[in-house]
């Protein structure tokens, strides 16, 4: 398993470490959707990783932000938005 840590891209050897690992997709959860999660979310994106995003164990201080990212990150960027239930389910089927 991958340690990942909050910074999630900034660290320059982590490209090394998924690559090394073989990761093409992960799930993201945290706090502050519409800020951290929407970040790692859109460079997740832009190096061609598939994210799903676990929307009951995501939050921010105001949900209506929370809400807006999700839907803009699954929109723009056809990112799932799971049900930590379904990511479960997903994550035991592989």
């Amino acid at each position: 398993m991958v340690d990942l840590q909050v910074d999630f891209f900034n660290d320059p050897e982590l490209a090394a470490v998924l690559e090394a690992e073989g990761v093409e997709a992960f799930l993201l959860c945290g706090v502050s959707t519409e800020s951290c999660i929407a970040a790692t979310a859109v460079e997740a994106y832009a190096r061609d990783l598939s994210v799903g995003l676990v929307v009951d164990a995501t939050a921010s201080v105001r949900w209506d932000l929370h809400d807006h990212a999700i839907g803009s990150l699954r929109e723009q960027y056809r990112q799932p938005a799971l049900s930590a239930d379904q990511a479960i389910t997903a994550m035991a089927r592989r």
